[in-house]
């Protein structure tokens, strides 16, 4: 199995005392059996657009801020688990998942999480 760890981090400026702005995250990623991490923090305008061609992927978004969104499209012939988990304000999430074969208790694993 292939690990994949991306960390995108914007982290408040003391002198200015500001938030950095736009974490933007663009993916497209082609294979089978890979786990993706995705860490977006401290910031507004976090956006991240996925786009998951494979089988047997682990995929976790982590949003945090103000103005979040994630976009993410997963397909293959077998189930792909994918979460995420927004906290801040103003967020919004849209998933796609295609699955051809879903497990022996019919279904592909999507989680959402807003706070």
């Amino acid at each position: 199995m292939r690990t994949v760890i991306v960390l995108a981090l914007a982290a408040a400026v003391v002198l200015v005392s500001s938030k950095s702005n736009a974490n933007d995250i663009f993916i497209n990623a082609f294979g089978d059996s890979f786990e993706m991490t995705l860490i977006q923090k401290n910031g507004s305008d976090n956006d991240l657009s996925l786009s998951a061609t494979g089988d047997d992927h682990i995929i976790e978004v982590v949003q945090d801020g103000f103005n979040n969104s994630a976009d993410i499209t997963s397909a293959g012939d077998y189930p792909n688990d994918i979460t995420v988990n927004q906290t801040g304000d103003n967020f919004g999430v849209i998933i796609n998942q295609y699955c051809v074969t879903p497990t022996a208790n019919g279904y592909c694993h999507v989680s959402v999480t807003q706070n």
